[in-house]
């Protein structure tokens, strides 16, 4: 052998070593097929076990970089990079920023996820809703669990976040409802033993207070007849008739209560309901003399005077009282006000969080014409219809409202619904309760230390009809009257009390309620206004 051959058998030796000592041990996959390796046809590539590194193979540096992409600048999006010569392609700028609002109103794409934002938001809320539904309890924390997140969910969407199928909807709902009010199972058998007892001593008043029920909304009497509202009525006064807990007879008002479950559930599952409703969340309001109704109406007062007393007082003394344009109301639980779908997702809110609330959201309505019943001096009848219902601001407003009221009224509220012992203390006024609204109408209102009776703002005679009246009836008949040019009243003029008031006394000497909202500094600029307005009415 010549000395080129030896060199070549030593340099494939010492490769052949160097291999054999630097390649690990491999373990083979059961089940694992066989891959034909490229180098040696005849043998099968296996797969090296996870605790085994070497420092001849490294993986890590042998895959591809991985690319960053950041959340805040669209540069390190994979898009063409903009060239420094073409002028017409613009700069990469940061998404979302201030100079970048003229580009997403000329993008198509921009545009669309701007807007479908808000839907996007309602598909989680309604896929939250789902999940919820099918979730499965192993305890009573899980329970309580879930019941605190359907609140929320309610409270933070206005109402329950429905699909937008109808029938679907409703089947949700009913088995929202029936969850909320502890609905276990329903029997068929014991309503028809109910019905069987029928009728009832109050059948008649029934029968003539039925067709009233919601007779303005076509989709409600097209979905549920009168008679199914007379059965269901019966039956339940047919089980007060033999059970104290329920109310010995019909009383006005629970033919509006029966409409809501009437319309979602069906006719034995809304007997159950509403059986369970007045049982639990409303007992007061259905009892003879309606000692709850009238408590909850006076409440309406009472938190009115503690959010706003200033326009407590202007309806006080104009004649408006809670017990005069909130009774109906109170007593339906706002079920009389359309439309039907803000009024459902109205009720999801008060079978979450409490029915007491319904007294908070009255209070919201009326605040939301607070400058229109400041400038009138007859607001019971801007009262007397309520504005139609908005679910989700009514629910936004009340829960705001609810934090501000102190922890007495807020237990008067939780308490009148269900205690009727104090819902009759509310209604007469006990003095042992501190109301703020008996305190402002017996040391403001009668003392006329805003002076409003001075002004003569409650006197008829103040309108400008009735002036036009006497100068047309002592002018001549055909001639043109010059009417008087009318100017708006001031609205959002804080009237204030004196310091050297007698309230102001009251206050510093019984350690009364305060009253807020009123500025002594802006008193005078305010009445001078005032008068100059009724000057120029009565001119």
């Amino acid at each position: 052998m010549n000395l080129q051959e030896l060199a070549k058998q030593k340099r494939k030796s010492s490769i052949s070593s160097t291999t054999t000592n630097f390649v690990p041990k491999f373990s083979s996959i059961p089940h694992s097929p066989s891959i034909v390796s490229p180098l040696n046809k005849s043998t099968n590539i296996l797969i090296p076990t996870k605790n085994i590194s070497s420092p001849s193979l490294n993986i890590k540096n042998s895959l591809p970089k991985q690319r960053i992409i950041s959340n805040t600048y669209a540069s390190n999006l994979p898009f063409k990079k903009p060239s420094k010569t073409s002028p017409n392609i613009p700069k990469m700028l940061p998404y979302r920023s201030k100079s970048n609002d003229t580009r997403a109103q000329n993008s198509p794409f921009l545009k669309n996820s701007l807007l479908s934002a808000p839907s996007e938001f309602k598909e989680i809320e309604k896929h939250k809703l789902r999940a919820l539904i099918r979730r499965f309890h192993d305890s009573y924390d899980e329970v309580t669990k879930s019941e605190n997140d359907l609140r929320l969910l309610i409270e933070t969407n206005g109402g329950l976040p429905l699909p937008d199928n109808e029938d679907e909807s409703k089947k949700i709902r009913s088995l929202i409802w029936k969850v909320l009010l502890r609905i276990k199972s329903i029997d068929s058998d014991e309503y028809l033993k109910s019905l069987k007892a029928c009728p009832s001593k109050s059948f008649s008043k029934i029968k003539d207070d039925v067709f009233r029920t919601l007779a303005t909304d076509p989709k409600f009497k097209k979905a549920v007849p009168d008679k199914v509202l007379i059965r269901i009525l019966n039956a339940i006064v047919c089980c007060g008739e033999s059970d104290s807990r329920f109310p010995p007879r019909y009383v006005q008002g629970m033919n509006a209560l029966l409409a809501p479950f009437s319309f979602v559930l069906n006719e034995p599952s809304a007997f159950f309901a509403f059986k369970q409703f007045l049982l639990a969340h409303c007992p007061s309001y259905v009892r003879p003399f309606l000692p709850g109704v009238i408590a909850g109406a006076h409440l309406v007062d009472e938190c009115l005077a503690e959010l706003d007393p200033e326009l407590f007082v202007h309806l006080h003394l104009n004649g408006a009282k809670g017990v005069i344009y909130a009774y109906s109301s109170v007593m339906t639980l706002s079920a009389g006000v359309p439309p039907l779908d803000q009024l459902l997702r109205l009720w999801d809110y008060y079978l979450a969080s409490g029915v007491h609330l319904n007294i908070v959201c009255i209070v919201a309505q009326v605040q939301s014409i607070r400058d229109l019943l400041l400038t009138s001096n007859r607001p019971n009848e801007i009262l007397r219809v309520l504005p139609r219902l908005n679910a989700s601001s009514i629910i936004r407003r009340s829960r705001k409202l609810y934090k501000e009221l102190p922890k007495r009224v807020r237990d008067l509220l939780k308490g009148h619904t269900i205690d009727i012992d104090l819902a009759t203390s509310i209604s007469n006024k006990s003095p042992c309760l501190n109301l703020t609204s008996s305190f402002l109408v017996s040391n403001v209102c009668k003392n006329d230390i805003l002076g409003y009776k001075s002004l003569s703002l409650n006197t008829p005679n103040t309108s400008l009809n009735s002036t036009q009246a006497n100068n047309n009836e002592s002018s001549h008949e055909f001639l043109p009257t010059n009417k008087p040019k009318r100017r708006k009243m001031p609205t959002n003029l804080g009237l204030g009390i004196k310091p050297n008031s007698p309230a102001s006394s009251l206050i510093k000497n019984n350690n009364a309620p305060s009253v807020r909202n009123f500025n002594p500094n802006q008193h005078n600029r305010v009445r001078n206004d005032l008068q100059n307005w009724v000057s120029l009415e009565k001119d």
